[in-house]
């Protein structure tokens, strides 16, 4: 299992296998901190082949410098496919209010079955204030 997409946005959808990725970013600019995020999303595409079929256990992350979680999900997935040798399976994970307490490096990690198949950066940066 290949993860082929990781990507922190502002919202996603799936229609017929078509991820719909809106406002994808690794960086977000705030006005002030603690900054509560209202809704973004996780988007995930796993590339499969048909041994990997059957239930798997994904847990997707997001942590802070010091490594702890300001997110943290876990779930079952069935694969089944359809025809051919491999396919995607795209998953999204929605979170409302997702706080970040200071600026930095955050990373999103996601795991299937307890290995770690990717990481991806997210920096929160403090907009600066201008003096009036």
């Amino acid at each position: 299992m290949q993860l082929e997409i990781l990507t922190f946005c502002d919202a996603a959808t799936e229609y017929g296998g078509r991820l719909n990725i809106l406002g994808a970013t690794d960086s977000l600019l705030v006005p002030a901190l603690p900054f509560r995020y209202p809704h973004c999303a996780i988007v995930m595409r796993f590339r499969v082949s048909r041994i990997e079929e059957g239930d798997h256990t994904v847990r997707i992350m997001v942590i802070d410098a010091d490594g702890r979680p300001i997110l943290n999900v876990a779930g079952h997935v069935v694969i089944k496919l359809g025809g051919g040798m491999s396919g995607a399976v795209n998953m999204i994970v929605n979170a409302n209010t997702l706080e970040f307490k200071e600026a930095g490096e955050y990373a999103i990690e996601v795991a299937v079955d307890g290995i770690q198949l990717g990481s991806s950066p997210l920096f929160v940066k403090l907009m600066e204030q201008k003096s009036g």
